[in-house]
């Protein structure tokens, strides 16, 4: 049962990162590969400059796919939705990880 639970969140874990990856690649695809970053965040971080460095620049009027850019203001830094899932996604492999481990363990216990 654990080792089914554990292999069930290890497929949930990667589609997670997959769907994170391939919201990054989707936005940065739209918008000439580049990270679009919120007009606001820009101004604290760079002042202003249309591209500061070699994937992120301030959003313009003709930014596609707004609600995927970098929006999310982590004060030293700025993040995706899909950072998020990909951070999620690795939290969640290694939970996943650390069940199955369990689980051996668990079995090695058993068998002695």
């Amino acid at each position: 049962m654990l080792k089914k639970l554990a292999l069930t969140l290890s497929l949930a874990c990667s589609l997670l990162w997959c769907l994170g990856w391939a919201s990054n690649v989707l936005v940065e695809y739209a918008n000439d590969g580049l990270m679009p970053v919120r007009t606001e965040i820009c101004q604290d971080y760079a002042g202003i400059p249309v591209r500061f460095d070699a994937i992120h620049a301030c959003e313009i009027p003709s930014t596609h796919l707004r609600w995927l850019d970098d929006w999310i203001d982590m004060g030293n830094t700025v993040a995706s939705p899909g950072d998020f899932a990909i951070e999620t996604a690795r939290f969640c492999a290694l939970f996943a990880s650390l069940s199955l481990i369990g689980f051996g363990i668990t079995r090695l216990d058993k068998k002695s």
